[in-house]
């Protein structure tokens, strides 16, 4: 959740932030993230990299992002869209209201 800092000595590579086991230490920081100083998200000693969940979806789709970047960086991951279909929607002439879905995962 948005309490939490998941704290490490090494970068992960997104596309491996979902997985069980990594070397990172969660610590609950008692309050949301972008409530804490820089401080109190790295820690003290400050760790090398941490990480944040600034965006929420499934366990499947969303990975945390370091703090600087953007709550996108950690959405669908593994795959070329940045939204979950609601937002991904075109319309054309004679459409039905919010157009047809577009496929947008990678083959």
């Amino acid at each position: 959740g948005h309490n939490f800092a998941y704290r490490c000595s090494a970068p992960i590579e997104a596309t491996k932030r979902h997985l069980p086991d990594l070397p990172w230490k969660k610590v609950d920081l008692g309050k949301p993230f972008w409530q804490c100083t820089e401080t109190e998200i790295k820690g003290s000693p400050a760790a090398t990299i941490t990480y944040v969940f600034k965006s929420f979806g499934d366990i499947h789709t969303t990975g945390p992002v370091e703090p600087h970047e953007s709550e996108r960086a950690g959405r669908f991951v593994r795959q070329s869209k940045t939204e979950c279909g609601m937002h991904t929607r075109t319309t054309s002439s004679g459409a039905p209201h919010g157009g047809a879905l577009q496929d947008l995962i990678v083959k």
